[in-house]
């Protein structure tokens, strides 16, 4: 696996390891999650709006909720990052891949918070995960079945 290769959508990647790349576009930073982010994520992942556009997010969401899936994420196959916005360092959202390797497919999914909504954010964080599932981890398909067909049509997959 490359350890630092630019992708056509992105800056490349800064690889920790391949279940915990850092990866940047022109606005988004998008890293691993660590309990420290939790009081930054729970307001906005914690929305009712986004619980409803979710399969997995519940409402409310809790403290709990939060260090539970940061426990997931240690799980093999799977990619669970943050998303901060460059300029600020702000957490906006988190994203993620479940990968099946002997399939060469991930599943992507993600939220935002809804602040941001309507800004180009999604789809550019989906862009970078797509381009990333390709050229790094080296997968034919990448779905996303509860992505808007918006964000999906625009993302490439």
């Amino acid at each position: 696996m490359p350890d630092g290769g630019t992708g056509r959508n992105g800056r490349g990647t800064g690889i920790v390891n391949p279940r915990h790349p850092i990866l940047e576009t022109t606005r988004l930073r998008i890293r691993p999650s660590c309990e420290a982010g939790i009081p930054e994520l729970l307001p906005l992942v914690g929305a009712h709006e986004v619980a409803a556009t979710t399969l997995r997010i519940v409402h409310p969401y809790t403290e709990r909720d939060a260090r539970s899936f940061l426990a997931l994420a240690e799980y093999p196959n799977k990619i669970w990052l943050a998303i901060s916005v460059c300029s600020d360092r702000r957490q906006i959202d988190g994203i993620g891949l479940r990968v099946e390797p002997e399939h060469q497919h991930a599943e992507l999914g993600y939220w935002l918070g809804v602040a941001y909504w309507g800004q180009g954010y999604a789809t550019e964080a989906a862009r970078e995960m797509v381009r990333y599932d390709f050229e790094e981890l080296g997968l034919y398909h990448t779905s996303s079945p509860r992505t808007s067909g918006t964000t999906r049509h625009r993302a490439g997959s």
